[in-house]
């Protein structure tokens, strides 16, 4: 029974990582939330900003604000989030 109500937790908790992750990644634009998934999927900022036309600086900008926005501390956190199908 105890082990029951331990997983019983753990999923709940899960549950509402998903959709506190869901609503942050809500709160991104979509320059931001492009210039994020390119991050996770392993572009360097100079390839980012050449692809989009924008200067690096700007690419630097958009993917702390989207960063801070889901509170990925790490850019391995951000690739954790990608990987779990939520960006």
């Amino acid at each position: 029974m105890a082990k029951a109500l331990i997983v019983s937790a753990q999923r709940h908790a899960q549950r509402q990582r998903k959709v506190t992750l869901a609503v942050q990644i809500a709160t991104l634009t979509e320059r931001e939330r492009d210039i994020a998934h390119r991050v996770a999927a392993g572009q360097t900022n100079p390839a980012i900003a050449e692809a989009l036309g924008i200067a690096r600086h700007t690419v630097k900008l958009h993917r702390q604000r989207a960063m801070e926005k889901i509170g990925a501390g790490k850019t391995t956190d951000l690739v954790r989030i990608a990987d779990e199908g939520n960006l």
